[in-house]
Order: structure tokens, then sequence, then C-alpha cells
């Protein structure tokens, strides 16, 4: 069951959809440079998937209808529990009641062809994989992968999220009272059913029975009122054939595992392994053999199968085995390991060319041979190439400068455009000789610094200094490289995103008050974490 999309692309189709997500062109812009320079250390992958690749939901309003019927009980109305005994209807008549409220509300989802929607997707898939097959170079298989899923996203988006109206003809195992969700992104299907639902069965309960839902456990939103995610998620499932032939499974921590093991044959074993669990159970999609060849473009255009699962279920059985399943499968490998390490070690993050043998240089092969090697000789390992997309009037360099070896008052000069930094006072001296290799520095700042910066942000909203709200401003922080003078003083020279935070700069339209300035934030953090490797006793002191 061979991919024809590899599996290190999954960020180049995040970025296309996101780009194509995006209602603005800052919006636009901003993602444009959050996905390039993209550490899964500091974003989750499986948020970034939910929020940006489609999904095929099928929603089942029998076991809607079931399951609230099993757990609704007297503690979920606000009155008292004689007014709730008197009021509330037998099992029977409450399932039928539930029913009637669950169908109406998905009858009530816009309808459309899928089979007209898949036809305009696999249009745009197939030239894809044409212009693959003559790309040449890293950057155009990136490009393409992005670009088809920008169009992608496009196409679903106009479309909105809508019902299936050929689902039967799709899914040999469709039940009856079911209904195929398809949507630009999972996140965007379960908030549109469970909003209509959540809404339609608190005001049916109000209106035929007078009495009040509120909310079942923590899920509860602001107001504390019922929810429908308490009895019923949006679980992952399997793609299989009417004759029970895998297809694929696309789940957020099973492709976050393939990305990580992209270019190993264990990357598509992995879905071997996983399939069985929902056929076992019955979660798994089955569909019509006319329609396998759809069913396997869309696990390559990384749609998510999803199907309505109880909350207990899906939340605790399932997601407990899924996660012990995946881990025993990739124990044996070393690969994951070795990525991990380069995350944290490699400026960037993201081992950018991961593709083997795509011609770029290094390719994934040689550079986990040479972190391999390096590993096991204890030595540092040269950083990667990079490719840089910001725009040229972006590329200015900031430095920030700190001295480590003579503890008297300094006035310390920057380079010209930097960050001036008055003074670094140590409780103790240090020679040069003593400083680490800059290449190992530079690693170590590069895996440190998007945290440090965030740490160093205020929480809320604190007017003296920058607010930490959507990590963008902080993902966007990057160490270019470090030199050393010859009294020891060391300089980094770092950049980060220019549009729209350079409006809290010296000049811009929101200088004051002048600690915001995102460069004050930077070099402090800089400083922070070049002072923890260098000493163990120091203190920074303004002069």
């Amino acid at each position: 069951m061979a991919r024809k999309i590899h599996f290190s692309r999954l960020l180049d189709f995040l970025s296309g959809s996101a780009l194509a997500g995006a209602s603005t062109k800052v919006q636009r812009g901003a993602l444009n440079r959050d996905f390039d320079f993209a550490k899964l250390e500091s974003k989750k992958l499986r948020e970034l998937i939910d929020a940006n690749l489609p999904t095929f939901y099928i929603v089942d309003a029998n076991l809607i209808a079931k399951e609230l019927t099993d757990g609704l009980g007297f503690s979920n109305f606000v009155e008292n529990q004689e007014y709730v005994n008197l009021k509330f209807p037998s099992k029977k008549e409450l399932h039928i009641f539930l029913l009637n409220i669950v169908i109406s509300t998905l009858d009530g989802i816009p309808k459309k062809s899928f089979l007209q929607t898949i036809d305009s997707l696999n249009k745009e898939y197939i030239v894809l994989l044409n212009t693959l097959t003559e790309a040449k170079t890293y950057a155009k298989y990136r490009n393409a992968s992005t670009r088809f899923a920008f169009k992608m996203r496009s196409i679903l988006k106009s479309s909105g999220v809508y019902v299936a109206n050929d689902s039967s003809k799709i899914v040999s195992n469709f039940k009856p009272n079911s209904y195929a969700i398809i949507a630009p992104t999972f996140n965007s299907a379960v908030e549109y059913v469970n909003t209509r639902l959540n809404d339609n069965i608190r005001k049916a309960f109000s209106q035929s029975y007078d009495l009040t839902l509120k909310a079942f456990n923590s899920k509860a939103d602001s107001k504390n009122r019922f929810t429908i995610g308490d009895f019923i998620n949006a679980g992952h499932t399997a793609a299989y054939t009417a004759k029970n032939e895998l297809i694929g499974v696309n789940m957020p921590f099973a492709q976050e595992k393939q990305f990580q093991l992209s270019g190993d044959p264990k990357a598509e074993g992995l879905e071997t392994e996983l399939g069985p669990l929902y056929l076992e159970s019955d979660y798994a999609i089955k569909f019509d053999q006319n329609f396998v060849e759809n069913a396997t473009n869309m696990l390559n255009m990384q749609f998510s199968f999803t199907v309505s699962m109880p909350a207990k279920y899906n939340t605790a059985t399932l997601r407990t085995q899924e996660v012990a399943r995946i881990r025993s499968y990739i124990a044996d490998t070393v690969l994951p390991t070795i990525q991990e390490q380069a995350k944290n070690k490699f400026v960037g993050g993201i081992v950018q060319d991961i593709l083997l043998d795509t011609g770029a240089s290094p390719n994934a092969r040689e550079f986990i041979e040479s972190a391999i090697r390096s590993s096991l000789k204890g030595e540092s390992v040269e950083s990667i190439k990079k490719r840089s997309t910001a725009n040229k009037k972006d590329n200015k360099l900031f430095a920030t400068t700190a001295i480590f070896k003579n503890p008297k008052k300094l006035n310390i000069k920057t380079k010209s455009g930097g960050t001036k930094i008055k003074g670094i006072k140590l409780s103790t001296s240090i020679s040069a000789p003593q400083i680490s290799n800059l290449t190992n520095l530079l690693n170590i700042l590069s895996a440190q610094l998007v945290n440090r910066v965030r740490q160093n942000m205020g929480t809320g909203d604190r007017s003296d200094i920058l607010n930490y709200r959507t990590g963008r401003f902080a993902e966007s922080v990057r160490v270019e490289r470090l030199t050393q003078g010859r009294e020891g003083m060391i300089t980094a020279y770092y950049t980060y995103m220019k549009y729209p935070y350079a409006t809290f700069s010296e000049g811009g339209r929101q200088e004051f008050p002048r600690s915001r300035d995102p460069k004050l934030l930077i070099s402090k953090s800089i400083r922070e974490i070049m002072q923890e490797q260098m000493v163990t006793r120091m203190r920074a002191q303004l002069i």
C-alpha cells in the first residue's frame, strides 16, 4: 500500500492549506513565515492537522440519541428533582424525542454531491503528481505540494461544510440515519455539527418539557451549559474496502509518527498495525469497491476519516490502544530519536530537506548519517543549509553582545543597526578559552530561544511588555550566527518577524512605551541563555 505523496510533505500541505484559509493579506503573510520556520516542539502537530486538513465525518444519529438517552439524568437539569421527575419523559419516549431532534438538525445542513467535489480535487491531484514527476529540486517539490494544498482548501472552502447526498453510494457500511459531513477542516466539521446540535437540543427540552439542560462535566462552556461533546466524540478511524482490505489510516498521532519516519518502510507499516483496532470495534469506514481509488487519493490528500463514537470509548479505551500500538511499533526504530534530536539541535528546527536523495544538500540520509556519526564521536554536527523565504526588506540582522571575560563595568557597543546592551557584570571571571564552541552555543540558542522569549513575555494584558497570545512572534525569532572578538566578546546576530512587530520598535507607530521594543525582549532572552551556558553564578546588571 505505497503512498504516492511522501509523508515528509505533511508540513507543506499544512502550510498551503493554512494560507488558503487565511482571510486577509496580513494573515497570509504571517502564516507563510510561521510555517516556513515551524518547529514541532513548539507547534503541536495535532492542532495544525485538525485546524488545516480536510475531513470526511460520518455522523450516526442513532448512536447520538442512544448515548444521550443512556447518559442524561436528573443531575443534567437545572430544576429541582421533584420537578424533573414530573416532567422527565420515559426512556423510550426520550430516545425518540432525541433522535428526532438530531435527525432534523442534520437534515438542516446543506446537501451537495461529494462525487463532484472529489472529481475536482482529483484533477488538481493529478496535476500535482505530474509536477512532482518532473520536479528536480527540493524547492520545486515543496512548492508544488504547498500549491496543491492551497487549491484543495480553496475548493472545499467554497463548498463550506455540507452533507454528501451521495454518501450511500460511496460507503458500503453506511448505517440508517447517518450523514457524511464534508468539511475543509476537522475543527470546522465538529464545530458546525456540535453547535447546531447543542442549540437545538437545549431549545427542544426548554420548549417541550420546560426543562433547562446544564453541563455534564468539564467540557462545559463558560455558561455551564449542556454540550454534545460530553457524550459523543468525532473519533478518527481507518478506511477499508468492502472486502475488509485496509486502505489506510489518517489520524494526527499516526501522521506525526509517519512524518518522523519519512523515508523508512515503517511509515507505511504503521497503518497496518493500527487498522484492525477500528475494524474490530466496528468503527471503520468501508468504502464501496468502485470508490477505493478515490478513497486512497483522499488519504494521500491527508483527509481525516472520522465517525461518531461514545466519548468515554474514544477518550479512554481507543486512545489508550492507539498510543500503545504506535509506541510499541516504533520502539525499535532509531530514526524518530535521531530526528527528535535534530529538531532541537539544528538551526531552524525541522530538517527541511527530509526527503531522501532529493538533490538538495545535504539530503536526509547524509543528515542522519552525520548526526549518528558525530554523536558517537562526541563532536558537533554542521548545521544544515536553510532556505529563507523572508522578504528582502526583512533580511536585516540585529546584533546583541555579551562579554564573558572581565567582571569590571563595561560599555559594550553593538553592530550598526543592532540593539544596545549597556553592560553585563559578572560575579566570576572567565577567560576566553573557557567559552564553548560557537557552533554548539548556536545550536543551544536555536533550541531554547523560542521558549525563553515566550517565558519573558507577558501572560495577559500588560502594557509595558509584549504579551504572549498566538506564539507567532516568539516562534519567528531566530539566531543566524555568532561571532567572537579578541576580548572574548560574543555577538549574536538575530532576526524576527518585522511585520507587524516592528511597530513596537523605535520609530514605529507604537514605539511607546519603549520597554515593548521586541529587540529588548530578544536580547534579554539571548543573554539569559548564554549566561546559563557560560557560568553557574552570574547576574546581569544594567550600567
